[in-house]
């Protein structure tokens, strides 16, 4: 709620935007009301457009991201393989054993951090 002085000392008690349109219409005519309306109008088309464009920004970034993360989470997967590849190696060849089992738990500890990451 707002109360407006006039230029002629009255007030006018505007409550909303119909007290707010009145005012315009009795003070300066109705082509000034259909100019009011139509201003009103393009802010609210101008502010829908701006809506609808942050909107498709987000989803675009969204997107984009879900993709980034399934990349990763492919490329995690094929590192995953490959270590499992490496701990058959390991294990069926003769590689000494304190080496064998450091790299094992390497190995193990990689797989861990990538299970983690998945």
């Amino acid at each position: 709620m707002s109360i407006i002085k006039l230029k002629n000392n009255k007030t006018k008690v505007i409550i909303d935007e119909l007290d707010f349109k009145d005012l315009i219409r009795e003070e300066l005519g109705s082509d000034a009301e259909d100019e009011f309306d139509t201003i009103i109008l393009g802010k609210i088309e101008n502010l829908q457009v701006q809506a609808d464009y942050t909107k498709q920004k987000i989803n675009t970034d969204l997107e984009a991201y879900e993709g980034e993360l399934e990349q990763n989470r492919n490329s995690l997967l094929d590192i995953r393989d490959i270590i499992e590849k490496l701990q058959e190696y390991i294990e069926d060849n003769t590689i000494a054993k304190k080496h064998k089992d450091k790299i094992l738990k390497d190995i193990r500890q990689i797989e861990i951090e990538i299970n983690n990451c998945i």
